[in-house]
């Protein structure tokens, strides 16, 4: 299995668990408990890093220009064509948010967290527009 398909996996696989926490809590259920709060920020996390793998993967095979920060790189997809235009805004909120993980973890807002787990399917959608680009070509090195 290549690059792009155990990372397509990963995102499956957390995506699924996700789904089945958003179906199972509610706001409220979600802010009063902690392990719950980690286990959906880190799932999250990992799908929105795996997004971001796929698409510096395509750049680097299809010898794209680089972007300059991460933001840039839905704007990249689109205009390859691995991507629609109307997801790059949906993108780049991912993005965003992905560097609020990153970078404001001590002063997390669960409420963000918990609108994010309400848009997984964002997160499936990308990465389906990304399987096809690839399944089209041929190619998962």
């Amino acid at each position: 299995m290549g690059v792009i398909a155990r990372r397509l996996a990963l995102i499956e696989k957390h995506v699924e668990k996700l789904k089945v926490a958003r179906k199972n809590m509610n706001y409220e259920s979600f802010k009063a408990d902690d392990e719950a709060q980690a286990a959906v920020e880190r799932r999250l996390h990992v799908c929105l890093e795996a997004l971001i793998d796929l698409g510096l993967r395509l750049i680097s095979l299809l010898g794209l220009e680089k972007p300059e920060r991460y933001r840039d790189l839905p704007t990249i997809l689109v205009r390859s064509n691995v991507i629609p235009s109307d997801e790059r805004d949906v993108f780049e909120g991912m993005i965003s948010f992905r560097n609020i993980l990153v970078h404001v973890y001590a002063e997390l807002d669960y409420a963000k967290v918990y609108d994010s787990l309400q848009k997984v399917d964002d997160i499936k959608r990308i990465a389906s527009y990304i399987a096809s680009f690839v399944h089209e070509r041929g190619f998962d090195p």
